[in-house]
C-alpha cells in the first residue's frame, strides 16, 4: 500500500480516487488492468522529458529582484488564464499596482517571451531545486519498483509520480520563492490543478493572501474540495453556490466575468434576430480531456453530418486544446465549414450552437444563440444548467436531433428569450466585470493583509 499522507492537502480529490480505487477502474486516465509493465515505463519515459522543459535547467536565476518589487502576483497557466490577465493589465496600471505573472507551463512560455508583465517560473528557481526534484522522482521511481508488491501497485505508483507528485515538489518550492519575502497576494485561475495546490500550499505557510478568479464555467464537484484559497472571485451567485457545494472551504464573492465584459458590449449592438432560410448550426466538439468524453466529439460529428446539407450549413471548430490531426479531415469528408482550434467565434453569425459542458454555452447564449447538447448519455452532462434554464435541448442520436433542431426553429423566440434570462441570473456586472475585479484586487494591496 503506497504511503500517499505527504500530498493529502495538494492532492485531496486524487487521493480519494486513488483510496476508492479498484481493479477495471480507471485511475488518472488509465485502465491499469489494461495497461502492461512496457506501456508504463513509456509514459514514465516521457514524463521525465516533460519534466526537464518544466524546470528549464538553463534558465538563468534573473527574476529575484521584479519578485521584491511586485505587489501581486498571478499565477498563469494556459492562454485563457493570460487573456484574463492581459485584460486586467490596463485597469490595475490605472490604479498604481505592480503586478507580475508567473508563467507555470513552459510551451506557453516559448510563445510570450516578449510579452511585459511576465516571467518564466524557470528563472526564479535555482538549478538546485530542479536537480533536487529530479532526484526525488527518480527516487520514488525505484521506490515503487523495488518496493511494489503487485504489478498494479507498481504500475499505480510510477502513474502517479509521473504525472503529479515529483513536479508538487518543485511547484511548492516556487510558491514558496514567490511568498517568502514580504507576503503578497497570488491570484490563480483555478483551484483543483497539482501546480496550483502546490504553489498555493506554499503561500499560504508564508501568510500570502490566495484569491482565484473564475475562468471558466463550475459546477459541484469533488475536485474543488478542500481549497487551499482564501476567496474564489466567480461570476455570479449561482457559481459561487457551486464552489461552496462542492466543499471548497473559502469566502466567495460574485463580481462577474472578465471574459465576457467585451460579449456584452458587441451582443448589445445588434437588433433581434431570427433563423436564417439556410440554419447556420456551429459545431463545437469537446477535446475530451476535461468534463467531457472523447467519444462524445466523433457523436457529435457523426450526428451532425447525417443532417440535410440543404437546410443546414454546418461549421466545425475543434476545442483549443483538440490535439486530433483528424478534426480537419472530418470537416472535409462531411462537407463542414472549418473554423481553426484558436479562432475567434463571432455567435452572432450562427443560429443554433452544438456541444455538451463547454463554456462556450455561456457565450453563445450572451448572443441569445440557442443550444444543443450531445453526448452518448444524459449522465454524461455535467453543466446541466443549460438544460434546466431552457437554453438548449438534449439529443443522444439522430432522430432526437432532428426534433430538437425543429422544436427550437419552431420557438426560437422563446428560446432567445431564456437565453437573455439565463445570462442575466448567471453573470452578474455586465460590461463592468474587468473595472470590478481590478478595483477588489488593488484594494487587497492598499488595505493589506488581514491581521
Amino acid at each position: 500500500m503506497l504511503d500517499l499522507s505527504w500530498y493529502q492537502k495538494i492532492f485531496h480529490f486524487e487521493i480519494t480516487a486513488i483510496k476508492n480505487y479498484s481493479a477495471g477502474k480507471s485511475l488518472m486516465g488509465y485502465k491499469l488492468v489494461d495497461l502492461s509493465l512496457l506501456r508504463t515505463f513509456k509514459i514514465v519515459g516521457k514524463s521525465y522529458v516533460s519534466d526537464f522543459r518544466n524546470f528549464r535547467v538553463i534558465a538563468p536565476r534573473t527574476n529575484v529582484e521584479k519578485i521584491e518589487n511586485s505587489d501581486i502576483f498571478f499565477i498563469i497557466e494556459y492562454r485563457n488564464h493570460y487573456n484574463i490577465f492581459k485584460k486586467l493589465q490596463p485597469y490595475l496600471n490605472d490604479k498604481g499596482v505592480k503586478f507580475l505573472g508567473v508563467i507555470i507551463n513552459p510551451v506557453l512560455s516559448a510563445q510570450l517571451t516578449q510579452e511585459p508583465y511576465l516571467i518564466d517560473a524557470g528563472s526564479i528557481l535555482p538549478f538546485s531545486t530542479s536537480v533536487s526534484t529530479l532526484r526525488h522522482k527518480v527516487a520514488a521511481d525505484l521506490f515503487y519498483l523495488v518496493k511494489g508488491f503487485r504489478l498494479d501497485a507498481i504500475k499505480q505508483g510510477l502513474i502517479l509520480n509521473s504525472k503529479f507528485f515529483s513536479l508538487s515538489n518543485y511547484y511548492t518550492k516556487l510558491g514558496a520563492a514567490i511568498s517568502t519575502k514580504n507576503p503578497k497576494p497570488i491570484v490563480f485561475f483555478r483551484i483543483d490543478g497539482y501546480k496550483d495546490r502546490s504553489i498555493a500550499l506554499a503561500g499560504k505557510q508564508n501568510n500570502s493572501e490566495l484569491i482565484c478568479i473564475q475562468h471558466g464555467s463550475v459546477v459541484k464537484h469533488p475536485k474543488f474540495s478542500s481549497a487551499i484559497i482564501d476567496e474564489y472571485l466567480s461570476w455570479s451567485d449561482h457559481f459561487s453556490g457551486f464552489i461552496t457545494g462542492s466543499g471548497a472551504g473559502c469566502k466567495t464573492i460574485a463580481i462577474g466575468s472578465v471574459e465576457f465584459d467585451e460579449l456584452f458590449e458587441a451582443a448589445s449592438n445588434l437588433g433581434k434576430a431570427s433563423v436564417s432560410n439556410k440554419i447556420k448550426l456551429l459545431v463545437m466538439p469537446p477535446s475530451g480531456k476535461s468534463l467531457s468524453l472523447a467519444s462524445d466529439k466523433d457523436l457529435m460529428i457523426e450526428l451532425a453530418a447525417g443532417l440535410d446539407s440543404n437546410k443546414y450549413l454546418v461549421t466545425l471548430k475543434p476545442h483549443p486544446e483538440d490535439d486530433n490531426v483528424n478534426t480537419l479531415e472530418q470537416a472535409k469528408r462531411f462537407g463542414f465549414e472549418y473554423l481553426n482550434a484558436g479562432a475567434k467565434v463571432l455567435f452572432e453569425n450562427f443560429d443554433f450552437v452544438v456541444l455538451n459542458n463547454s463554456t462556450s454555452g455561456i457565450e453563445a447564449a450572451i448572443f441569445k444563440k440557442p443550444l444543443i447538447l450531445i453526448s452518448a448519455s444524459i449522465n454524461n452532462i455535467v453543466v446541466k444548467h443549460y438544460l434546466e434554464e431552457g437554453v438548449g435541448i438534449f439529443a443522444t442520436n439522430s432522430d432526437e436531433l432532428k426534433l430538437g433542431l425543429s422544436s427550437i426553429e419552431n420557438n426560437y423566440e422563446t428560446f432567445q428569450e431564456k437565453c437573455q434570462a439565463f445570462t442575466e441570473n448567471y453573470l452578474t456586472n455586465h460590461g463592468n466585470a474587468t473595472e470590478k475585479v481590478a478595483e477588489y484586487l488593488s484594494s487587497k494591496i492598499c488595505v493589506g493583509l488581514p491581521a
